[in-house]
């Protein structure tokens, strides 16, 4: 896990981004669509129009950074209609329970432990 606090504030952005923008691009959406500091450690998920893209911007204390994932099979939704501006926390598991959990997960799909990861599911 790469977030020593064990808990974090995620902020799930409702509607679809081009996944073009970088890091100023979706600073930009964070601070003014999302009304949010993207100074503040959370993290800032976007999603791009069609769900197989997904990119996570936040700031660890020295810079931005910027995580993504491509799907090559499958969505992260299938509805927008369904998805909203969301924000929620995030509980990291110890590994003991972490490596547990992903045994009893490992019939489900990518994207479903995805979700299920972020609690969106």
């Amino acid at each position: 896990m790469f977030f020593p606090e064990g808990q974090i504030r995620v902020h799930l952005y409702g509607r679809p981004v081009d996944m073009r923008k970088s890091y100023d691009g979706l600073y930009a959406l964070t601070r003014h669509e999302l009304g949010q500091d993207p100074l503040s450690g959370r993290l800032f998920v976007f999603i791009n129009r069609r769900a197989t893209q997904i990119k996570v911007l936040y700031w660890d204390r020295t810079g931005f950074c910027l995580w993504a994932k491509r799907l090559e099979q499958g969505r992260f939704l299938s509805n927008w209609g369904k998805i909203g501006t969301q924000e929620m926390d995030w509980t990291g598991p110890d590994s003991n329970s972490c490596s547990k959990a992903w045994k009893e997960r490992s019939s489900e799909s990518a994207t479903s432990r995805a979700w299920r990861a972020m609690r969106l599911v």
